[in-house]
């Protein structure tokens, strides 16, 4: 259960991602009347019928320089933190098979294993089964 919520989620959230582009189209649909009027750059010019088409331009090339800029920094932290996490766990790693190691070789001067591990007796009953 969880790792379905887990992938469901996962999804949606790449879906949310990818369509970025898409929600400032809904958003200029939306509110074309209003980005047209007050927002627009060519309000003062209506012979080019941009309708505030230059205003959704600028967004859109603000958005990707955004999301480019983004990338490029996500790139380098995950780098350097892959590097960071794996230099620490190295040297746990070391410390810990270093210590069980020591440990191990402890336990087995203390009492043989001959001693623990001994095949179990077979009874006669198994024994007439197994013919």
């Amino acid at each position: 259960m969880f790792r379905r919520f887990t992938a469901i989620l996962l999804l949606f959230s790449v879906l949310v991602m990818n369509l970025n582009s898409l929600w400032f189209y809904a958003g200029f649909r939306l509110n074309q009347d209003y980005i047209a009027a007050k927002l627009c750059a060519n309000k003062s010019r209506p012979m080019l019928h941009c309708n505030g088409r230059c205003f959704l331009s600028k967004q859109l090339k603000k958005a990707n320089s955004e999301e480019k800029s983004n990338e490029n920094r996500t790139a380098k932290e995950i780098i350097f933190e892959a590097y960071y996490h794996g230099v620490n766990q190295f040297t746990v790693h070391i410390k810990l098979l270093a210590i069980f190691t020591s440990l191990v070789s402890f336990a087995l001067l203390l009492r043989p294993l001959g001693a623990i591990f001994r095949p179990p007796a077979a009874s006669s009953v198994h024994r007439y089964m197994l013919s």
